[in-house]
């Protein structure tokens, strides 16, 4: 019954127990196998093993996998993430929107939410900026929103996108503003 998914094993089954039927017709007879029959020696079937070559194989092939990472970071200066393909790339929308309201949300030290105008029209975006922007800081300036972002509800408020932010030296976020730009234009 195993022979399909483990020939070498089964074979080795049938050498062993001596048996002269080796088809599936043939087992489903009974009295395929001859009376006093003797088997053969038995030798195991599967190898033992061993534990502390397999914690060296192990350890090995996880070394392999970090230099691999390693090379792949140095390739593209970025830590932890993969490579994506430019149709990968190519499925986010980036889009200007024009901040036209802003407030803290209750409860939330770190959230402010958005009211923007991405030129199709307004939505809500939940930003993790409180601790360096304050609403006035942001209303009537023009942000870059992913404007296909799967909707997620922080904190009460449904946030329709995300505004484009980076890092700071300080631990910090920085907005990205696109003032000179027209609202509702597209990054490409």
């Amino acid at each position: 019954m195993i022979k399909p998914f483990m020939p070498e094993t089964s074979d080795k089954i049938f050498a062993q127990t001596n048996m002269n039927g080796n088809s599936y017709d043939e087992l489903q007879n009974f009295g395929v196998l001859e009376a006093g029959i003797k088997v053969n020696e038995a030798t195991p079937l599967f190898a033992r093993v061993d534990k502390e070559e397999m914690i060296k194989t192990v350890a090995e092939r996880q070394e392999k996998a970090a230099a691999a990472e390693k090379a792949n970071n140095a390739k593209t200066g970025i830590v932890g993430l993969p490579e994506i393909a430019i149709d990968d790339f190519a499925k986010v929308e980036l889009r200007v929107a024009e901040v036209k309201a802003c407030e803290p949300i209750p409860k939330a030290k770190k959230l402010l939410k958005l009211t923007l105008d991405d030129g199709i029209g307004e939505r809500t975006v939940a930003s993790g900026i409180a601790k360096w922007y304050t609403p006035e800081d942001l209303i009537g300036h023009k942000v870059v929103v992913v404007a296909n972002l799967k909707p997620a509800t922080l904190c009460g408020v449904e946030s329709q996108g995300m505004i484009i932010a980076a890092d700071t030296a300080d631990g910090g976020a920085k907005v990205l503003f696109v003032d000179d730009f027209e609202t509702g234009a597209k990054f490409r």
